[in-house]
């Protein structure tokens, strides 16, 4: 069944449709193939689309609609250019380069595609809900509860970018996270499994306003829900967290030591199962310690062993008299002894309790969670527990009072920016707690947010660092809809950066070790002519430097003064990045470098040239100094994995024809000097 109105068939459908059921063609690949096809009208693509998709078996099937940002990218190159002006610098070690990019999310992703392909550890992204109150555009129209094919612009919309950014997510270990409501929640599950058939998918509802917001007719909507997609090893970490995130579990000494009885109970507990483990343990007549006995054949009768004068032998008796045995061997036994971390009771009636603290308490102390105040007289630990919160991983059901989207989400912000200037933010604490869940242990992490909005990702990001002195990286995209990324995006992670006054007057001091760059996109020409290389080659410069984050450059390279229209370098903490325009300098850089000390490793070395081959024989003397790659090759060959086919075309339906005068303008403002300094 379609999600929305079916289109026109040809009137051979019967026939194509058993032709392709009976073939065993890959029928996504032949899908894909069918959108890209020239020549056809979108009702056509849509029928021939539609009789493919009859076959599959399980999974959603919709009018993939075409989408004018993707056919855009048949004739052009999107490609990433900062705005110095509104750079945001921190000199400091370790401090993280955030990143802005203001444009469609699809060029965007289009264009970090050779920067991060397998590098992101974590996508938050927040999509428009679909509710069809014209809370989205689809191709510059709003998409509202009358269009037909609402559901079906959606999907065509996430997918597109879902595949993208599927390939930038580290397939070993990384998380998608998505956030929607019911209005697309079920549709977007079966996406999520179409598109990452290997992940382990969750979906969380989490309480978003206890209030709730009224529906005619229905429940008042008090959730949202949360889709988790884990790849590889990801997973769920354990966290110090508040008993409000025990759901309706209550458990008291939770945060408390737990000690264990020496006296194993359980499987595995008989004499017979460890007869290592089967040895006395000596005390004096009033329950002094004083040592371990030796074990005993398991043949041997425990009553035939001399007890020393003075001395009451214990044994790992069984309250039903059968023969147990102690957790450890003697020499662990004694070993945990001398640490203090054995504790006996009362003697009575020739019985003694005895613990130890478990594997865990020990590695707690280890680690510094449980402190050791000292040790009594017997030589036994004293253990600090009073400041220890235990961590755990709660359910799927989230009802936590800052996860409120009102008063952490909208008043948040209107505190920020004194007005409201943004619908529906999202509760900061929410997002920084679902973070935490997956970067808690990963302090360089890089996450990405393709659905901006108001800034919320990278400002829970900001005070993730701030709480344990990570240097995780941020990237956001947003469209620029109503200045809404310069005005709103950017200025709210200005303002945290920096520091603002609220509507009370309260100073909130600035989370000031941080560095935010603010980029453009710009399409250059995707033939590959020698000219549309050499300009694809200047302007690669801002979007090298996020791939390698980079951005501290210098004027020389080992004594050799640069030039910016023959080479750049850039270096930060032992790490160098070298920029080649012109191949005629090739031997002055390598006469340089020859001269070298030591180098920490490889500088990354991107050399203008025609093809794939970098003029890896004139660098042979200092081969073991850099690593080589070929430009704009390297470049071409990353789009050519993301870019839809090259049109024969140069314009497209709806889509505004942009002349070589403005392309050639348009060039000329990219290349000067004032947007690489």
């Amino acid at each position: 069944m379609y999600l929305d109105s079916e289109p026109a068939r040809f009137d051979d459908d019967e026939r194509l449709s058993q032709a392709i059921m009976k073939s065993k063609i890959d029928c996504a690949a032949l899908a894909a193939a069918v959108s890209n096809l020239q020549g056809l009208t979108s009702e056509q693509k849509s029928a021939l689309l539609e009789l493919i998709n009859e076959q599959k078996t399980f999974g959603l099937v919709w009018e993939d609609k075409p989408e004018e940002a993707q056919e855009f990218l048949c004739s052009r190159i999107p490609i990433l250019c900062e705005e110095p002006s509104l750079r945001l610098s921190h000199e400091g070690y370790n401090t993280p380069n955030h990143v802005l990019i203001e444009g469609d999310n699809l060029h965007a992703l289009t264009s970090l595609f050779f920067a991060y392909e397998g590098k992101i550890d974590v996508i938050y992204i927040d999509p428009p809900y679909n509710s069809g109150a014209k809370d989205w555009r689809y191709n510059n129209d709003y998409v509202d509860v009358n269009d037909s094919y609402r559901h079906s612009k959606w999907l065509s919309m996430m997918k597109n970018r879902l595949i993208i950014a599927k390939r930038l997510l580290n397939p070993d270990n990384s998380v998608l996270i998505v956030t929607i409501d019911e209005k697309e929640f079920h549709h977007l599950g079966c996406l999520l499994e179409e598109l990452f058939p290997s992940a382990r998918i969750q979906m969380i509802s989490t309480v978003i306003n206890v209030k709730g917001v009224a529906r005619e007719k229905e429940f008042s909507r008090v959730n949202e829900y949360i889709y988790i997609v884990q790849l590889g090893d990801s997973k769920v970490e354990a966290l110090p967290l508040s008993e409000e995130w025990l759901g309706n579990v209550r458990s008291s000494g939770r945060d408390k030591v737990r000690l264990g009885s020496m006296l194993r109970s359980g499987s595995n507990s008989e004499r017979k199962h460890s007869p290592g483990c089967f040895y006395p343990i000596y005390f004096t007549t009033e329950g002094k310690y004083v040592m371990a006995g030796d074990p005993i054949p398991l043949n041997a009768d425990r009553h035939t062993v001399d007890v020393p004068n003075g001395l009451v032998a214990i044994w790992p008796i069984h309250a039903n008299g059968t023969e147990g045995v102690w957790q450890y061997g003697k020499c662990a036994f004694e070993k945990l002894v001398s640490d203090g971390f054995v504790y006996f009771g009362k003697l009575k009636n020739n019985r003694i309790g005895i613990s130890y603290a478990p594997k865990g308490v020990v590695q707690k102390i280890k680690n510094g969670l449980f402190k050791i105040e000292g040790y009594n007289e017997d030589g036994q630990a004293i253990i600090d527990d009073t400041e220890y919160q235990s961590t755990f991983i709660p359910g799927n059901q989230w009802s936590i009072p800052s996860h409120n989207a009102t008063e952490y989400g909208s008043k948040l912000l209107k505190d920020i920016f004194g007005d409201k200037v943004f619908s529906y933010p999202k509760s900061l604490y929410a997002v920084k707690d679902t973070l935490r869940f997956f970067v808690a242990s990963k302090k360089n992490a890089t996450i990405l947010d393709f659905f901006a909005g108001s800034g919320t990702t990278l400002h829970a990001t900001l005070q993730l660092n701030a709480e344990d002195g990570g240097s995780r990286k941020c990237v956001l995209i947003n469209n620029n809809e109503n200045n809404i990324c310069q005005e709103v995006t950017y200025e709210r992670c200005k303002r945290v950066i920096k520091g603002y006054v609220t509507q009370n007057g309260q100073h909130v001091e600035g989370l000031k070790n941080n560095s935010l760059r603010f980029y453009k996109i710009v399409f250059l020409n995707r033939e590959q002519t020698a000219e549309n290389k050499r300009q694809l080659m200047e302007a690669s410069t801002d979007l090298l430097c996020i791939k390698h984050n980079l951005y501290d450059e210098k004027n020389t390279f080992f004594g050799l003064n640069l030039s910016k229209q023959v080479a750049r370098y850039f270096e930060e903490q032992g790490r160098g990045m070298l920029i080649i325009y012109r191949p005629d300098a090739i031997p002055y850089i390598v006469k340089a470098l020859a001269k070298a000390n030591e180098i920490a490793e490889p500088i990354q070395t991107y050399v203008a040239c025609d093809g794939a081959y970098p003029f890896t024989d004139d660098f042979h003397e200092v081969l073991d100094h850099v690593e080589l790659h070929a430009m704009p090759y390297s470049l071409y060959q990353a789009y050519r994995q993301v870019l839809p086919p090259k049109s024969e075309r140069q314009d497209f339906a709806d889509q505004p024809e942009v002349s070589e005068k403005e392309l050639n303008e348009a060039d000329a403002n990219l290349y000067t000097s004032e947007d690489h300094d």
